[in-house]
């Protein structure tokens, strides 16, 4: 027996939505990032249980300093996403939301760049003569002062009036 096109598209059963394959999809990658992390981890606790106490200070630190740059660089990237979706949004609340984390994360933006100055100085990376001091002072005011014009606008946003 021969059925129809619109018979045979009755009886057709359209696929549900879930179930472990989607499940599959969307914890896969999950899984595998996580497993990643886990022997990442397990091959820095091994290299770094071979080094002296002064090694594994300097380990530590680095790895703060970046994680610190990656999570507020990324912070940032997400405030201008934000920013963007709220242009078409225009939601107050959201608003409200994008000033209140903008103000913390210029705020630990100003304290790594403050950190990298001093950083700069302590190191003598500013004994390379005049034009590399210069260049050094030129771009610390710089990255200061773009903290401080962004923080000053984002409190400005959380505290102001909108009229």
């Amino acid at each position: 027996m021969l059925k129809t096109k619109e018979e045979a598209c009755e009886t057709a059963k359209a696929p549900s939505a879930g179930g472990v394959r989607e499940l599959l999809v969307i914890a896969l990658p999950m899984v595998v990032s996580h497993a990643c992390d886990t022997v990442m981890t397990f091959t820095d606790r091994v290299f770094l249980s071979r080094l002296g106490p002064d090694e594994m200070n300097a380990a530590m630190s680095g790895g703060l300093t970046c994680f610190m740059m990656m999570t507020f660089f990324m912070g940032l990237i997400g405030i201008i996403i934000a920013m963007v979706v709220n242009i078409f949004l225009a939601s107050p609340m959201m608003s409200w939301i994008i000033s209140a984390i903008g103000v913390l994360i210029f705020t630990g933006l100003t304290a790594y760049d403050v950190q990298k100055i001093t950083r700069m100085g302590e190191q003598g990376i500013m004994d390379g003569g005049e034009a590399v001091i210069r260049k050094g002072a030129i771009m610390g005011a710089l990255a200061l002062y773009l903290d401080f014009i962004n923080l000053f606008l984002m409190l400005l946003r959380l505290m102001g009036d909108r009229r």
